[in-house]
């Protein structure tokens, strides 16, 4: 009798939690047939196993997989594994036994920089996001079908190049990793940076040892924008409210590949702003085979190891990382899945309980009064305006969640859609309007279950507003007007903007309209001057 193989497991397995069956094959090599023979399979390591099992008949010159009972549930660490037939008759023992040398590697959650990061399929990490692709509607188009359609900020080629999005954030926003910063560029091999410097951004070719920093790698791989193959591709970034950077890469093609070795995939940035000191979570989806998003030549290579070289997670330093999946053709994956039976989305971040990037849908039924012009009665003109709610989780450090955009209509009342809230949990809810201090709720609005309808209404009084930051009007608690350069102070700045558009006929839709009649003039500044007289500025916990 001889131990053929080890199947299951194989040299490197994931410690995700989940138990697996050890499988194994033998032979009857002798020329008699074999009953009752006892065979047993062994695991030696950070966690251990053992399981015999009998196989009752087997003819000669015949082979028989034998699946061990499924209990070995797999640290991370290094292990022996021993297949071995006990036939006390045997004439030859030295085939009776097969060994093979496993590595159990986290590929669903870790960590490394000071970073933690959990994909949305595995189980055991403190918390995991969900996948829901960001709809991309307004977003600023990058690349279009092969053409560089914003050649004004691109450097190189559509093969090798990148894109560069200076100070694109409004004042007190920033995008945090160690530093502050305020550009984003975006290469079409798979890489973010945000300094000049990043001069690998271009780079087609994945080096653990030599990498850009700071920076993103969403999926650092050689693609080709520019591939004949490949007609229907778009790269594109999108600022969600002056609260998160979606950057698309839809159907990107991996250079030299079939017309069908195309991958889309979405990364969302938190921006955080000045009073926040940590780092910004980082979420990347990879898509599935939803509207061709993902081809299946692409697929085919992945799940056959056979795909070229291919890098996920993200480099503060040189010497600070921290990895997802490194990959490629003619080596074994290191790290954790892009692709599975459903998609898949890691979520990267400075707190490991707090990688809950979710995907249901709640409303908001808000009422709310702006200082100069929603206390307007109708038929007033400039008696409504657009109004913004961002959702912040509710301790420290209050990291962006989702944001919804709205009419304010001229009694003051708007509807506002989320599609990212966590049921169950509590958020600020922070106003934000184009020249209005930026005000909080007073307190956490819970919303219990997914598709809820919650209501919050500012104006019943100052206490609504964290820090009593309203104002009374006309019987109304308002929002302070005036902050027109949004850096959460209405003072001299403000006041100067609105001079100089005063003194330049200025008219339209302008923040420096404070009172959003359409023209700017000694009414826009008679509030500003008279907010900043007060030091009016924002209020947060």
């Amino acid at each position: 009798m001889q131990a053929l193989s080890i199947i299951t497991p194989v040299s490197n397995i994931p410690a995700d939690g989940i138990a697996i069956a050890p499988t194994a094959r033998f032979v009857n090599i002798g020329s008699n047939s074999l009953l009752n023979v006892s065979v047993s399979f062994n695991i030696t390591g950070p966690v251990n196993y053992n399981n015999s099992k009998i196989i009752a008949t087997i003819s000669p010159g015949d082979s028989v997989t034998v699946k061990f009972d499924s209990t070995f549930v797999p640290a991370i660490g290094n292990y022996l594994a021993k297949a071995y037939s006990s036939l006390s008759n045997d004439t030859n023992r030295y085939n009776d036994t097969v060994k093979l040398n496993i590595s159990a590697l986290q590929t669903n959650y870790g960590s490394g920089a000071g970073y933690f990061f959990s994909n949305s399929i595995g189980t055991g990490a403190p918390s995991m996001p969900e996948y829901c692709l960001q709809d991309t509607s307004g977003s600023m188009s990058l690349i279009v079908n092969g053409q560089i359609v914003r050649p004004d900020i691109f450097t190189g080629t559509s093969d090798n190049g990148y894109f560069r999005l200076g100070n694109f954030l409004q004042a007190g926003r920033k995008l945090n990793f160690d530093e502050a910063y305020d550009s984003i560029f975006i290469g079409t091999n798979g890489i973010i940076g945000f300094t000049q410097e990043n001069v690998n951004l271009m780079n087609a070719s994945p080096d653990t040892s030599n990498l850009p920093y700071p920076a993103i790698f969403p999926l650092w791989a050689d693609f080709n924008f520019g591939s004949l193959l490949m007609t229907l591709n778009r790269l594109s970034v999108k600022f969600d409210g002056n609260s998160f950077v979606i950057i698309n890469f839809d159907r990107a093609l991996i250079k030299g590949g079939a017309s069908d070795e195309y991958v889309t995939f979405q990364i969302i940035i938190d921006v955080l702003d000045d009073y926040t000191t940590s780092n910004s979570r980082v979420l990347v989806q990879f898509s599935d085979t939803t509207s061709q998003r993902t081809g299946a030549s692409f697929r085919n290579k992945y799940f056959n190891s056979t795909l070229q070289s291919h890098l996920v997670g993200l480099a503060l330093s040189q010497n600070e990382k921290c990895l997802y999946r490194y990959a490629g053709n003619g080596f074994t994956p290191i790290g954790g899945p892009m692709l599975s039976s459903t998609p898949v989305s890691v979520q990267f971040g400075p707190n490991a309980s707090r990688l809950i990037y979710s995907c249901s849908p709640a409303s908001l039924q808000l009422q709310a009064s702006l200082e100069a012009i929603t206390p307007d009665p109708a038929p007033s003109s400039n008696s409504s305006d657009t109004l913004m709610i961002l959702l912040r989780e509710q301790s420290s450090p209050y990291e962006p969640v989702d944001v919804a955009k709205s009419v304010l209509s001229n009694s003051g009342n708007a509807t506002l859609n989320f599609n990212n809230i966590k049921p169950g949990r509590s958020y600020y809810l922070i106003a934000l309007h184009r020249s209005s201090i930026e005000t909080w709720s007073s307190l956490p609005v819970n919303i219990p279950t997914s598709g809820s309808e919650v209501s919050y209404n500012f104006t019943t009084g100052l206490d609504k507003a964290y820090g009593n930051n309203m104002v009374i009007v006309q019987g109304k608690a308002s929002f302070f007007c005036g902050d027109v350069n949004r850096d959460y102070a209405v003072d001299g700045t403000d006041l100067s903007q609105v001079d100089n558009d005063v003194a330049a006929f200025t008219s339209g839709y302008v923040t420096t309209d404070v009172n959003n009649d359409d023209i700017v003039d000694g009414s826009d500044a008679q509030y500003v001057d008279n907010n900043a007289s007060n030091f009016v500025g924002m209020f947060r916990p």
